[in-house]
């Protein structure tokens, strides 16, 4: 399992590279900012 903690442009960009490299999303994990954090 690949596990992202912070999912903005970055994230985001990671996400997308390992999936076009094949990885199903089932094998991944990604976080986002808790919204009562602002």
């Amino acid at each position: 399992m690949i596990a992202i903690l912070g999912a903005g442009k970055m994230g985001e960009a990671l996400l997308s590279g390992v999936l076009r490299a094949g990885r199903r999303p089932s094998e991944l994990m990604a976080t986002v900012r808790r919204e009562e954090r602002g």
